[in-house]
């Protein structure tokens, strides 16, 4: 291959992650803006009869821990499921980890848990863009995708 050929399929390769940033970017921000939206309503509410739905926290704990179970165990493991994939250590991360991470999230701050906010956008962010590239058959030796979905 010469130099010339070897720049222009590197510049093609740039166009091709710029064009699934932004298409990334746009999907990632809309789930985001939904999951944020919910925590909203969800302190609202919360906020409001904080007295009826504080007592039902363990109940709800629980319920957090049969959806893992029962859906993807798996995905117990959240961040590190994102840490592992990007070091190659594994090959994909559960699709699944996107609603119960979500589902969990709002379930906790409902009840008066402590939970964080930023960790599950990343979750997500992670999660969709890795499954966008491996729909798409990007053969990465770095982890472009996964980097691009947790920015």
């Amino acid at each position: 291959m010469t130099k010339e050929t070897i720049q222009k399929e590197h510049r093609i390769l740039q166009l091709k992650y710029a064009v699934l940033a932004v298409v990334v970017g746009i999907c990632v921000g809309i789930v985001d803006t939904i999951f944020g939206r919910g925590l909203l309503a969800i302190s609202d509410l919360r906020t409001a009869y904080w007295q009826y739905l504080l007592p039902f926290l363990p109940l709800s704990g629980l319920l957090i821990v049969w959806m893992y179970h029962h859906f993807s165990t798996l995905s117990l493991n959240g961040m590190s499921l994102i840490f592992e994939t990007g070091q190659k250590k594994r090959d994909q991360i559960p699709l699944v980890l996107v609603p119960l991470v979500m589902i969990g999230t709002w379930i906790t701050h409902l009840f008066g848990g402590s939970a964080g906010r930023e960790g599950v956008a990343v979750q997500i962010g992670a999660t969709l863009s890795h499954e966008a590239g491996r729909r798409l058959h990007i053969r990465e030796r770095k982890p472009v995708m996964l980097i691009t979905g947790m920015a």
